[in-house]
C-alpha cells in the first residue's frame, strides 16, 4: 500500500452546524467520460463535503478490496478537493475510493449549533445510504400553520425572509442548509393547500430513493409519497375512493386504508419494500378499538389499491390510545417497535410494545418506562433513544434475554429542556448523530452523541470508479495543460516517477502557472 499525503483547496459553502459527528457526502469525481480518466490527464481531481469539522479525512483508493493510495484531505467542513498524480497509480485499473472521516471524542450529548424554528413539526428522517445520489439528506414535515405563524419570519415556513411555503416538506443538507425547490423557495408540497392536508410522520425506504407521508387530515390520501429526485412532486399511494369524513380509502367493497395515517415506517427497498400504516378513522373516539396496524408489500409499485398484504394484530384494536403522539418502527430481526405518549403506562395502554415477526406483540413496557412525545428510534444496531420525561432523552442499550426477546437497559440520559422537550420523531444519521423535531419549542435540531470510535467511511457511487488508460500523457483533466511533473525527494534528487518516502510534487502548466504538493509513498 502507498500512502500519500497531498493537501489540496477547499470552499465552504454555506452555513454549517457544527458540534456534529463529521462525515463525508457528495463524493464527485471530476472530468470522467465512462468511467475513465481522460487522455493526456496528468491528475485525477475527487471531491467531498464535510458536514463539520474532522480530526482526518482519509480518501482511500481501492484496487479491489486492497487499499493502494491514501490521500490526506483537508477537514474543515465544506467542499475540499484532492489532486492525484496519474502516475502515482496503474494503467488500466478500475479504483474505487471512498473518504474516511474521523471525529474528536465525544464525552457527552451536544446540541447542534443550529436550531431552526418550525412551527409544528411532526417527521423527520435521513437518507442514511451512502450509494445513493441523495445521501445525508434530511427530511422535515411541517404539520400545520395558521396566518399568525405565516406572517412571523422566524419560522420555516413563514414566506417572508425565510421564503417558505406553509405546510409541507423542507428538505436539509447534512449542515443543516435548505434544498431549494424548482420556484427558488422552501417547501414541497405539490401545490397542495395548507388545510388539505396535514403530513405528520415520515418514512423512507432503505435505499433512499423512497420517502413517505402519512397524511393525519381526513382529506387527501392517508399516505403520500415525495419523489426523492424531483421533491416538487408528491403524489397519493393509495388508489381508491376517499372518504371525506373518516380518511379512508376504498376500492369498491375493498378497503385499501381504514382512515387518516398517524404512523407509518418503511423496511427494505426495491421489490422487497414493505410499508406499515398505522391508522384509525378520523372523527372517531381516541379508542384502541378504532385503531389498525397493517403492512403494505409495495415492492416497487407506484400506487396500492388492494387490501393491506396483512394486519398485524399486536397493536389493532388494543393498545394504542394516543395517536397524536405514536411511533411504529421495525426492528433489525423482521418484527415492529411501537411507542406512544404515557406519562405512565399500564397493561392497557402500554408506553411501549414489541411485536414479534408474526405480527403478534411479545413483550410491553408498562410504568417502568415513561415516553413524553412518544418518540422512538435506533441511533445504531445497539442502541435507541426515546423522550422519557418532559425535557429528558434516554439512551438505552438493546439486547435479548435468554427468550430472545428484546431487552432496553438505559445507558445516559441528558437534559434538553431548553432546546426541545421532547420529539414526536427522531431519526439517526450515519455519524451517530439524532435529529430531533418539538411542536411544544417549536424547534428542528440535533445532538451530536457520544460513540466508540467516532469515524464513518463513505464510498463513493459506481458512477465515480475510475479508469486510467495506459495512454494517459500531460494534459490535466481541467483542460489546464501540464508541461511536466518533477518528483523531488529529501536528498534534492529529481524523478519522473516518486521516490520512496517524501517527495516533493512539481507540477509546470503551459501557462507559466506552478503547483507544488506534498507526498509520501
Amino acid at each position: 500500500m502507498k500512502k500519500f499525503l497531498l493537501f489540496g483547496f477547499s470552499l465552504a459553502l454555506g452555513l454549517a452546524a457544527y458540534a456534529q459527528n463529521p462525515y463525508a457526502y457528495d463524493l464527485n469525481a471530476q472530468g470522467l467520460t465512462e468511467g475513465k480518466v481522460a487522455e493526456g490527464a496528468t491528475e485525477v481531481v475527487l471531491s467531498y463535503t464535510l458536514n463539520a469539522p474532522a480530526t482526518a479525512a482519509t480518501v482511500k483508493i481501492y484496487n479491489g478490496e486492497v487499499v493502494e493510495l491514501t490521500v490526506e484531505g483537508e477537514t474543515t467542513a465544506g467542499v475540499h478537493e484532492v489532486s492525484i498524480p496519474v502516475s502515482s497509480l496503474t494503467a488500466d485499473v478500475t479504483y474505487t475510493w471512498g473518504v474516511d472521516v474521523e471525529g474528536a471524542p465525544v464525552n457527552g450529548p451536544v446540541v447542534f449549533d443550529k436550531v431552526i424554528k418550525v412551527y409544528s413539526p411532526a417527521g423527520l428522517v435521513v437518507n442514511n445510504n451512502p450509494l445513493s445520489e441523495t445521501f445525508g439528506r434530511i427530511y422535515l414535515s411541517e404539520s400545520y400553520v395558521e396566518a399568525a405563524s405565516l406572517a412571523d419570519e422566524k419560522y420555516i415556513s413563514s414566506p417572508g425572509v425565510n421564503n417558505g411555503n406553509g405546510v409541507g416538506i423542507y428538505i436539509y443538507d447534512p449542515q443543516l442548509n435548505p434544498v431549494a425547490n424548482a420556484r427558488g423557495s422552501y417547501g414541497f408540497n405539490a401545490g397542495i393547500g395548507n388545510t388539505e392536508w396535514r403530513p405528520h410522520h415520515l418514512a423512507i425506504s432503505d435505499d433512499g430513493e423512497r420517502v413517505f407521508i402519512g397524511n393525519r387530515r381526513v382529506v387527501g390520501c392517508p399516505v403520500y409519497e415525495l419523489n426523492v429526485n424531483n421533491p416538487d412532486q408528491i403524489t397519493p399511494l393509495f388508489d381508491g375512493t376517499a372518504n371525506t369524513e373518516t380518511g379512508a380509502v376504498t376500492n369498491g367493497d375493498v378497503t385499501v386504508c381504514k382512515g387518516a395515517c398517524f404512523a407509518i415506517a418503511a423496511k427494505g427497498s426495491g421489490d422487497d419494500l414493505k410499508l406499515a400504516v398505522m391508522s384509525y378513522p378520523a372523527g372517531t373516539i381516541a379508542s384502541p378499538a378504532n385503531v389498525s396496524l397493517d403492512e403494505y408489500n409495495l415492492g416497487s409499485a407506484a400506487t396500492w389499491n388492494q387490501a393491506p398484504s396483512r394486519n398485524l394484530p399486536g397493536i389493532t384494536g388494543k393498545y394504542a390510545i394516543s395517536t397524536a403522539n405514536s411511533t411504529i418502527l421495525y426492528d433489525r430481526n423482521g418484527g415492529m417497535w411501537y411507542a406512544q405518549y404515557r406519562y405512565t403506562g399500564d397493561t392497557s395502554y402500554p408506553s411501549i410494545v414489541h411485536m414479534g415477526a408474526n405480527g403478534e406483540s411479545d413483550k410491553i413496557w408498562t410504568d417502568e418506562m415513561r415516553i413524553f412525545r412518544g418518540g422512538m428510534a435506533y441511533i445504531n444496531d445497539k442502541q435507541m433513544i426515546m423522550d422519557i420525561l418532559d425535557g429528558t432523552f434516554g439512551v438505552y442499550d438493546l439486547s435479548t434475554d435468554a427468550a430472545g426477546l428484546p431487552q432496553l437497559t438505559q445507558a445516559y440520559t441528558f437534559n434538553t429542556s431548553a432546546i426541545v422537550r421532547g420529539s414526536l420523531q427522531y431519526a439517526a444519521d450515519v455519524a451517530g448523530n439524532i435529529y430531533t423535531c418539538d411542536n411544544g419549542r417549536e424547534n428542528f435540531t440535533g445532538y451530536q452523541l457520544p460513540r466508540e470510535n467516532n469515524n464513518y467511511e463513505t464510498p463513493a457511487r459506481q458512477e465515480y470508479a475510475f479508469l486510467i488508460p495506459s495512454t494517459t500523457g500531460v494534459q490535466n483533466m481541467a483542460s489546464k495543460a501540464v508541461s511536466s511533473v518533477k518528483y523531488v525527494n529529501i536528498n534534492g534528487q529529481q524523478s519522473d516517477q516518486p521516490f520512496d518516502g517524501v517527495n516533493v510534487v512539481i507540477t509546470n502548466y503551459t501557462d507559466g502557472s506552478q503547483k507544488v504538493t506534498k507526498i509520501v509513498k
